[in-house]
């Protein structure tokens, strides 16, 4: 039996079926009319048992997709995890997400992605002897008198025996041009005769005074983005068996969560600076954010430690549009950018110190990786034994002379 012979019989079928629900002794007008209500049901019906039909296979669609997304996600999340363990250059740390908390177990460090990335766990025990502190680089220098090899160390020498200072470089990896040595900055007044103000608009003159030995050669460690407890303490650990201070570029939304290491930061005699609150590129915000991302921090830091920072350093060393003409405080960049962020390596941090190490230098550092911390207990023994004094940015400035202007930027001491 064919297919439309099949068809014509189940259509009359239907119509008998239809037929027998209507009485018999109905009009034919009437009879029509009846019809075509059962008709409309029926046709309802239908309507309805599509729609739901379409729901399911919505829903089942929906399922189906979510299930496929999900599993895509583990992948690709797994494989970046896996890629940032292995080499991911991570020099920022997104603070607002930080779960880490201002203790000795403190191991994990957030990467740029706010993905959290496990550091090795770091001892917290203060160096008591040049050799208890330095790893094997320091170690031979020590014991032998001579450097380790792969690095060579350059004495100290006057002014004018020295080359050229390399201009700084930006952090890679996100792509900010260099902006060049910045504004020229003039010999100073003697010291003690640079005038009081509040930050401002203006030329506002910062003084400050220090303990640096003037006659000897000194040099600025700078570290970024922290606070951060397990690296901090060890930086100053070696800092105080040494004598010596540094500046910490402070992100302000991470000082709640490290109150105790801020506070050791400014006890030890080291200084604190401003490194906005959130670590956005300043020349790409509002100029009312801008403001507000350097005064959250100072705001922050003052609620801890009772001390307003006076120095920022912009992130991603980005000063070259509007930022000189809103931020009231000296920003100080650096010379010297150890790249700690990229190699995480240790040597490699080290080697990047001692071979650019000069009188007046500004080096770049980041209080967030275990390598720093082992390149500085490397670096600090092997600087001290030519002479070096390690002070901060104002008392490198104070004693050189030269004053920090607001709106002025800042990589390291000229040459005189």
């Amino acid at each position: 039996m064919s297919k439309d012979t099949k068809k014509n019989i189940k259509g009359t079928d239907n119509r008998k079926n239809t037929n027998s629900k209507i009485p018999k002794n109905l009009k034919t007008q009437d009879r029509q009319n009846a019809m075509k209500r059962i008709s409309k049901t029926r046709q309802a019906k239908m309507r309805e048992e599509e729609v739901k039909s379409t729901l399911k296979f919505g829903v089942k669609l929906v399922l189906v997709l979510a299930v496929v997304i999900g599993c895509a996600q583990l992948f690709f999340y797994g494989k970046n995890v896996m890629a940032d363990r292995s080499n991911g250059p991570a020099a920022w740390i997104a603070a607002e997400s930080s779960q880490t908390k201002d203790n000795p177990s403190d191991s994990s460090v957030l990467s740029k992605t706010g993905e959290p990335e496990k550091e090795e766990q770091e001892e917290t025990a203060g160096p008591e002897t040049k050799e208890g502190i330095t790893g094997g680089l320091a170690s031979k220098e020590i014991q032998t008198g001579e450097p380790p090899s792969g690095i060579v160390l350059e004495p100290f020498l006057p002014d004018s025996e020295k080359g050229q200072q390399q201009t700084p470089e930006t952090i890679a990896p996100f792509a900010v041009s260099s902006d060049g040595p910045g504004n020229v900055v003039q010999a100073a007044p003697p010291l003690g005769e640079a005038s009081l103000g509040p930050a401002g608009g203006g030329n506002e003159l910062f003084p400050v005074s220090g303990p640096a030995d003037v006659s000897k050669p000194m040099i600025a460690f700078t570290f970024d983005d922290g606070p951060y407890y397990s690296v901090d303490s060890r930086i100053l650990d070696t800092l105080q068996a040494y004598g010596g201070r540094a500046t910490f570029f402070i992100v302000g939304s991470r000082v709640n969560d490290y109150k105790d290491t801020l506070k050791r930061i400014r006890d030890s005699g080291s200084e604190i600076g401003n490194h906005t609150f959130n670590h956005k590129n300043l020349e790409k915000i509002s100029p009312e954010e801008v403001t507000s991302q350097i005064e959250m921090t100072n705001d922050a830091v003052e609620a801890v430690t009772g001390f307003r920072p006076k120095l920022v350093r912009v992130p991603y060393g980005a000063f070259k549009g509007q930022v000189p003409g809103l931020v009231s405080y000296p920003m100080i960049q650096w010379n010297i950018d150890t790249q700690d962020w990229s190699s995480k390596d240790k040597d490699a941090i080290a080697a990047s110190v001692l071979s650019q190490a000069r009188d007046g230098s500004i080096i770049l550092m980041h209080d967030l990786y275990s390598a720093t911390a082992e390149a500085f207990e490397t670096v600090i023994p092997l600087l001290a034994a030519q002479g070096y004094q390690f002070v901060t940015v104002s008392e490198m400035y104070a004693a050189k002379g030269v004053p920090l202007e607001a709106g002025q930027v800042y990589f390291n001491i000229p040459k005189g």
